[in-house]
């Protein structure tokens, strides 16, 4: 057997040695059930150890879920057994809720978008939430004044008005 036979297979084995390593989590996907995750130790490769508890059935859609979640959350922190994150999972969607919001991600690991958002007492979808920011201390408008040193462009120039005739 060549040397370049033995890399191609040596290297070949130790790529499947990684991908091993890194397990995907299976979420459950039964439909209409709400899952909070728990962590219950490390398994013999250091991973965590998840267990998915049912926290409610017949669930309507993920924002159900969301406030489910939310509101375990919310359990755990008034006994002081909460996390900087509580995770869930519906139909196969992560939940991960933190102080002030609720986010989501298809993978455990993968990149987590903003889903709900707290605004006053209820969690709602980022792009409904309004700030009203034209009101600061004293209850007087904020104005922003323009720098006097922008650059003109040519349609902004001042245009001169037609000198009249004298009498």
């Amino acid at each position: 057997m060549r040397i370049s036979s033995v890399l191609v297979f040596g290297l070949m084995g130790a790529g499947l040695v990684t991908l091993s390593a890194c397990e995907e989590v299976k979420p459950p996907r039964e439909e209409g059930v709400c899952y909070f995750i728990g962590h219950v130790g490390k398994d013999k490769n250091g991973h965590d150890k998840l267990k998915f508890n049912e926290v409610k059935r017949n669930v309507p859609d993920l924002e159900h879920c969301a406030v489910e979640i939310y509101n375990v959350r919310r359990s755990f922190m008034t006994t002081g057994t909460a996390g900087p994150v509580t995770e869930g999972v519906y139909q196969g969607t992560f939940l991960f809720a933190a102080n002030g919001e609720v986010r989501m991600a298809t993978k455990y690991d993968g990149p987590q978008f903003p889903f709900l958002v707290v605004v006053g007492n209820q969690l709602v979808s980022p792009s409904a939430a309004h700030v009203d920011d034209t009101l600061v201390e004293g209850g007087k408008p904020e104005t922003v004044t323009v720098p006097k040193d922008l650059p003109k462009t040519p349609d902004a120039a001042p245009t001169a008005s037609p000198a009249k005739a004298k009498p």
